[in-house]
C-alpha cells in the first residue's frame, strides 16, 4: 500500500498525506451523503453529535458513530473501503487483525473551528498516561482523516510521538493552543488521507462559514491484540453486524468486523447525546445569553489586526473568527 519512503515518513514524522486516494465524483457523492446526515442532527432525528452550545443552538461540528444504521451512507463507507486506510493500518501496525475503534465525522459550516492541541490513544487520556505510553514506544493505534472539502488548517509538530531529546511533555501542551516550535499546517485537498500516528500533538482549525467549510471522516485502526487497550464505543459490534453495513463490506472489512475482541478499559461515547433545547426555564435565558456574548466576541475579532494563531491565544476570546492567512 505504501511506499518505502512514506513508511520511513510516517515512522520518522509521526504522519504521511496521500494524495487521491478517492476521485472527485465519489466526493461529491460524499458531500450529499454529509449533508442528509447533517439535516438529521439538526432536526434531533439523530442524537449522537457533538455542537458548539456556547455560541450557537445547534450548531453541529462533529457526528458519532457513523455506521449507525438511523446515519449511515454507503457513500461515506465507499469512499472509506476506496481509501484502503484498513489496508494500511495493517501494513503501518504490521498486524492483519486490526479493527476500527473509532469513528466520526467532523464538520464545521457557520463558524470558524480553532481546537486545541493534544495527543490521543491512550485508554485514560491524562497527559501521564500518554507520556508514559511514548516512552515505552507503545504502537497500537493509526489515525486517519479523509477530507471530502480542501482544508487548511490541520496542525501537527513532526516526531512529537517519539520520546527524544526535543520530547515536549504532554501536560505543557494539553488544552492549549500555544505557538509551538515545528509547528506544521498541512494543506490537504479534497480526497486525500492523511494517516497519522494518535500520539503525535496536533490540533484542528477550521475558516468555516460555508464557503470554507469542512467535512471529513475521522477514523482510528487499533491491533485486535491490544483492545482491551483502545476505548470505544459499546454499540460498535452490532452497527458493524448490521446488515447495511455488513453486506456492504468489502472482504478485507468482514474480517475486521468478525474479529474477537476484548472489552476496553474504559467504554466511549455514552455522554454523547443531544436534547432539544427548552426555552422555557432560567438555564435557558443564562445560555442564550452567553451565546450572544460569545456571538459579539467573535464578530468582534474579525477586526482585530493580529495574526491568527496569535488572535487564536487571546484568552477572553472562546471563539475567534478565523481568516486565510497567506
Amino acid at each position: 500500500m505504501l511506499t518505502s519512503n512514506q513508511k520511513k515518513e510516517y515512522s520518522e514524522q509521526g504522519y504521511v498525506v496521500i494524495r487521491n486516494v478517492i476521485d472527485l465524483s465519489l466526493v461529491q457523492k460524499c458531500l450529499t451523503s454529509y449533508e442528509i446526515m447533517r439535516r438529521k442532527c439538526e432536526n434531533y432525528e439523530y442524537l449522537f453529535y457533538r455542537k458548539f452550545s456556547d455560541i450557537a443552538i445547534n450548531d453541529i461540528y462533529g457526528i458519532e458513530h457513523i455506521f449507525h444504521p438511523e446515519i449511515f451512507e454507503e457513500n461515506i463507507f465507499q469512499s472509506i473501503m476506496e481509501s484502503q486506510i484498513l489496508e494500511i493500518s495493517q501494513e503501518l501496525l504490521n498486524d492483519s487483525e486490526v479493527f476500527l475503534s473509532r469513528n466520526r465525522l467532523h464538520c464545521t459550516k457557520n463558524i470558524s473551528h480553532s481546537g486545541f492541541w493534544h495527543r490521543d490513544g491512550t485508554p485514560t487520556g491524562t497527559s501521564e498516561d500518554i507520556d508514559k505510553y511514548i516512552k515505552s514506544n507503545n504502537n497500537f493505534h493509526v489515525q486517519a482523516t479523509l477530507p471530502y472539502y480542501k482544508e487548511s488548517g490541520f496542525y501537527i509538530v513532526p516526531g512529537s510521538h517519539l520520546f527524544k531529546e526535543d520530547y515536549i511533555p504532554t501536560k505543557e501542551i494539553m488544552g492549549t493552543k500555544k505557538i509551538l516550535p515545528n509547528e506544521t499546517k498541512l494543506t490537504i485537498y479534497q480526497g486525500d488521507l492523511v494517516v497519522f500516528n494518535p500520539l503525535i500533538i496536533h490540533r484542528g482549525t477550521c475558516v468555516g462559514r460555508k464557503k470554507k467549510q469542512r467535512s471529513h471522516i475521522h477514523l482510528r485502526f487499533t491491533k485486535a491484540s491490544n483492545s482491551k487497550f483502545a476505548e470505544r464505543y459499546k454499540m460498535d459490534s452490532q452497527f458493524f453486524k448490521n446488515n447495511k453495513v455488513y453486506n456492504f463490506a468489502n472482504e478485507n472489512w468482514k474480517k475486521s468486523f468478525d474479529l474477537k475482541l476484548d472489552d476496553p478499559v474504559c467504554w466511549y461515547g455514552e455522554e454523547i447525546v443531544q436534547k432539544k433545547f427548552n426555552f422555557i426555564n432560567i438555564k435557558s435565558i443564562f445560555k442564550i445569553g452567553l451565546i450572544a456574548y460569545n456571538k459579539i466576541l467573535y464578530h468582534f475579532s474579525r477586526f482585530l489586526p493580529i495574526s491568527q494563531r496569535n488572535l487564536e491565544n487571546f484568552k477572553l476570546i472562546k471563539y475567534p473568527y478565523l481568516k486565510d492567512e497567506k
